[in-house]
């Protein structure tokens, strides 16, 4: 094997072992964010309701702020994902080259393997190396800069979606309840229809921006 593939994958397993290192620093962030939601959260429905100050007395601008929280933290999380996207898809095709099965660099669409990599003296293949975010690897490739360059794209998919918007709606529907008890009107349920309709405003918004990405990358 040439010298040079021999430094160039070197350099690769120390990649690989950094951004293995690197996203499970990220994931261990990511739970702290969780964690933090749910305390303050929980804190301020305790606030909020009087469960935890005296006189057991119901302060909305508490209950109300308790709507907030899990937005806030929806789009730091949401903001950290994207940030750690690259190191996600760049991991990925990093596996998927040492397979040995042929693959397709997305940046440049040439088919390897990564035994043809090895013995290829004439340096005919190429595979990045030390590209920790995945820039080189992708290169212009759409759904790369979609998941790179979008937040809101983030805010409206997995868990943390489910995880956020449960505390927003068990926030507005005791607000509902506390406000129907206090004026006896049920139209104070109505309030709880402000979680699908931000989810859906997210959708619109997600919607636009990746439209205006996909126009960029043409």
């Amino acid at each position: 094997m040439d010298e040079v593939i021999k430094e160039r994958l070197e350099f690769l397993k120390l990649e690989y072992q950094q951004l293995i290192s690197q996203l499970q620093h990220i994931a261990n962030i990511r739970w702290r964010i969780r964690q933090l939601s749910l305390t303050l959260w929980l804190i301020a429905l305790g606030v909020g309701l009087g469960v935890i100050t005296e006189g057991l007395k119901v302060d909305f601008n508490i209950l109300i702020i308790s709507t907030i929280i899990p937005a806030i933290f929806l789009l730091l999380e949401a903001s950290v994902y994207r940030f750690t996207y690259g190191h996600r898809a760049r991991l990925t095709q990093i596996e998927s080259f040492l397979s040995n099965r042929e693959y397709n660099l997305p940046s440049t669409k040439q088919r390897i393997t990564f035994k043809q990599f090895c013995v290829d003296r004439k340096k005919t293949y190429n595979f990045p190396v030390l590209d920790f975010y995945g820039a080189k690897t992708f290169g212009n490739d759409k759904s790369y800069e979609l998941e790179t360059d979008s937040t809101l794209h983030h805010m409206k998919s997995g868990i943390r979606v489910l995880f956020y918007h449960f505390q927003l709606v068990s926030s507005l529907i005791i607000i509902a309840l506390q406000l129907n008890k206090l004026h006896s009107n049920t139209v104070a349920f109505s309030i709880i229809g402000i979680s699908p309709l931000l989810h859906f405003s997210l959708v619109i918004f997600s919607k636009i921006r990746e439209a205006r990405i996909r126009r960029r990358a043409e």
